[in-house]
């Protein structure tokens, strides 16, 4: 009855399902051991008949679960009346686990070793990860054997790489921990309050080192349990001269890291300890473009109100309004803009905030930008160049439409696609090539990485497309861009009926030009026998 009540708490409390390897594992951990007993490994076959038909296994992937989702209800509803201490045994099974002899030697050196010893131990991925969730609930109970574990830097740094350790494989996947952890660091990554409050409690001048210890990745104590959202715990860090400033980690500081996660309360605490509202660094650059691009609305408007700066620059979008119209935050982009944010300021990636909110289709964003004032027409940008562009590529006919209703230039050059036309064509986005025809695109425009639009349709294999633009009078033979002429671009890629139209059309089966000079040698290169035939029997050579 006791091996049944154990295996029900276990799969009522686990923070992800459990295989049966795992639990059984679990199960076979003696109180105070130093080391694991493969002799106490119960069988599974016996788990699952104690438990009366309450458990499977299920055979795929072997982990154990409860017969139907109405039981797991129904243990979840009463497992405080049913187990009280169910938490405090899997919280000491686990510390207790990490804290076997085997990890001593701390983290391992190479993948190879990693994966060996996880294969060897085989609870370890799922103590190391869950340990803090189950010992965060009973701390007062665990407080010994939690010292035991964060005072020792081999554990911490065994613990540390399994936690952190990336779900998909790759050269020194297993290498990125940060070294140099401390056992306060660890505390702080999972909210330890109460046996962090205790072990600060000593040595006024070791507490003053510790507080503000970094790792190998920059990270303080503080760093850690703002980014994480434990504000205790920062608390505490913070009444023992923890650096409110410390700069380090991707974040850069404390601040930034908790304004992106959207810790109002941790943020307000730190902004009330004299953070530095304007910090700049980390990759996001401020707090205030970190809260603006993950929409943070109340973070925003507090560091606001405590003088962050509007228009500060930096970061992959190159400001805060930038970062939240990206993001399609329209009431953080209301705040900035009431609060100055210049709205044809420019920088990054996408230029200015109109064409960034135009390429992600966010057309309320757009109308209050160009509300504000926004330039329509405004140049810039690494890729799209303007606002029309931006919206024709990614295929937003709405925001065309809005975009050309107020003033847009149809025709304007610049960008990796030369022109709108070119950047709709590419895209196959039928409906807005003809609004941009019926505009007044020009059919044949030169610019771009394709040369025209007749020669970006045909380079994608949009049949349709390259109909319609022929029936508005494109150039089959227009020269230019990366291919040349389409044949060659249609040609390439292996667009066999876009090839028999051009063909059709007259287009000149031996035309020079382009990175690959001719449609034959591209089409042989790529090894498109049909389309080599097709132009060899309409005379290429």
């Amino acid at each position: 009855m006791e091996q049944a009540k154990k295996l029900l708490s276990w799969i009522t409390y686990a923070k992800r399902p459990l295989t049966t390897a795992e639990i059984c594992c679990a199960l076979a951990v003696e109180p105070e051991g130093a080391e694991f007993d493969p002799e106490n490994v119960p069988d599974v076959e016996d788990l699952v008949s104690v438990c009366a038909g309450l458990v499977v296994v299920d055979p795929e992937s072997a982990v154990i679960r409860l017969v139907h989702y109405t039981t797991q209800e129904y243990f979840e509803r009463i497992k405080e009346q049913w187990n009280p201490s169910a938490q405090l045994d899997i919280a000491s099974t686990c510390l207790t686990y990490l804290c076997f002899d085997a990890f001593k030697t701390g983290s391992c050196s190479s993948d190879e070793e990693f994966e060996e010893r996880l294969r060897q131990n085989e609870f370890l991925d799922y103590a190391a990860k869950h340990w803090g969730e189950h010992a965060v609930a009973v701390e007062d109970e665990v407080y010994e054997l939690a010292c035991s574990f964060l005072f020792h830097s081999g554990l911490v740094s065994s613990a540390l790489q399994v936690s952190l350790a990336p779900g998909y494989r790759y050269e020194n996947y297993s290498q990125w921990h940060p070294k140099g952890t401390t056992g306060l660091h660890m505390a702080a990554r999972v909210g330890l309050f109460v046996v962090s409050k205790r072990v600060l409690s000593n040595d006024v001048q070791e507490t003053a080192i510790a507080v503000n210890r970094k790792d190998s990745n920059g990270q303080t104590p503080l760093y850690l349990a703002a980014e994480r959202g434990h504000k205790d715990m920062a608390e505490l860090l913070l009444d023992k001269d923890a650096d409110v400033n410390a700069q380090g980690g991707d974040y850069s500081n404390a601040l930034q890291a908790a304004s992106f996660r959207g810790y109002e309360q941790i943020v307000k605490l730190l902004l009330d300890k004299d953070a530095n509202v304007n910090a700049q660094g980390g990759y996001y650059s401020n707090a205030l473009y970190a809260a603006s691009e993950k929409g943070h609305k109340q973070v925003v408007k507090l560091l606001l109100d405590k003088g962050a700066d509007v228009n500060a620059k930096g970061g992959y979008y190159s400001n805060a309004l930038q970062a939240a119209s990206c993001g399609g935050h329209e009431q953080v982009v209301t705040l900035l803009l009431n609060k100055g944010a210049d709205v044809n300021a420019q920088g990054g990636k996408y230029g200015y905030a109109l064409q960034v909110a135009s390429l992600g289709g966010h057309e309320q964003i757009v109308k209050l930008l160009l509300n504000k004032g926004a330039d329509v027409n405004a140049q810039g940008g690494r890729r799209y160049d303007n606002a029309l562009q931006a919206a024709s590529y990614g295929g937003h006919e709405q925001i065309v439409k809005l975009l050309l209703n107020k003033g847009a230039d149809v025709n304007a050059q610049g960008g990796k696609y030369g022109n709108t036309l070119q950047a709709a064509s590419y895209g196959g986005h039928e409906q807005i090539v003809k609004l941009l025809l019926n505009k007044g695109a020009d059919v044949n425009a030169q610019g771009g990485r394709y040369g025209n639009a007749l020669q970006a349709a045909s380079s994608r294999g949009h049949e349709q497309m390259v109909r319609l633009l022929v029936d508005k009078s494109a150039d089959v033979n227009g020269q230019g861009g990366f291919y040349g002429n389409a044949l060659q671009a249609a040609s390439l890629n292996g667009h066999e009926q876009i090839v028999k139209l051009l063909l059709d059309l007259a287009a000149d089966v031996n035309a020079q030009g382009g990175f690959y000079d001719n449609a034959l040698q591209a089409a042989s290169l790529k090894g498109h026998k049909q389309i080599v035939k097709l132009l060899e029997e309409n005379g290429a050579h």
